[in-house]
């Protein structure tokens, strides 16, 4: 059986207070004016002038406790539902790829919306890959449709979990279109709380930053269980 040696506690450690150092000393920087008022709400330290947050350790480990130690991520079908935190090892494809190795010619292309459609169905139809994350654009559309078509085409070829990084383009109107369009298909806002179909990863550009791009407009609803 394939295994994960564990980490030495003395190592563990080790990386915890180098990740508090540079998380107090040196922040991250968050070109985002809305980030920087949640953000001080919560306890960071706002440097408006060069746009960075740092984060006292009391900050971080509030946010921490708040976080559940288990969570469902909710598919259209209940059995594909899954539940983190468990002990099982679950795995999702990567995202927003904008070309492809042609099957047919060998070569590589930019991707399509009848690429984001047979990755699609790959993935909902391999046992091992439990969450879809649209793995590529459908680059013949304009940018700021990415989402929308990546979704559409996700939920209609694929009954698993959708977890995705939001576009290049992606603002507070583009957010909220993309849980209407899950919300039609659940039923409403309200069954969507209940059994959130999609989920958001948000990660940064580089080491510490951010892009100056409006996801923090993003609201999904969630649904906590502890």
């Amino acid at each position: 059986m394939l295994r994960l040696e564990d980490i030495p506690r003395s190592d563990i450690e080790a990386i915890h207070r180098a990740t508090m150092t540079v998380l107090r000393e040196v922040g991250v920087k968050f070109p985002e004016k809305l980030a920087f008022k949640k953000l001080e709400t919560v306890g960071a330290e706002i440097d408006y002038q060069r746009q960075i947050a740092r984060f006292p350790e009391e900050v971080i480990k509030k946010a921490l406790g708040q976080a559940p130690q288990q969570f469902t991520m909710y598919a259209r079908r209940k059995e594909q539902d899954i539940r983190v935190g468990q002990g099982k090892t679950y795995f999702k494809t990567s995202s927003i790829g904008i070309a492809v190795q042609d099957f047919e010619t060998g070569k590589r292309r930019g991707s399509t919306k009848e690429d984001v459609v047979k990755t699609a169905r790959l993935v909902d139809a391999l046992p091992n890959i439990h969450v879809l994350d649209p793995m590529v654009s459908p680059g013949e559309v304009p940018t700021k449709l990415f989402d929308y078509y990546r979704l559409q085409l996700s939920l209609e070829n694929s009954s698993k979990h959708i977890c995705t990084l939001p576009g290049p383009a992606t603002g507070t109107k583009e957010a909220g279109d993309v849980i209407e369009i899950a919300s039609c298909v659940v039923g409403g806002k309200d069954e969507l709380t209940k059994r959130p179909i999609i989920s958001l990863i948000q990660e940064a550009t580089s080491p510490l930053q951010y892009e100056p791009v409006s996801y923090t407009h993003l609201t999904l609803p969630t649904k906590r269980i502890v």
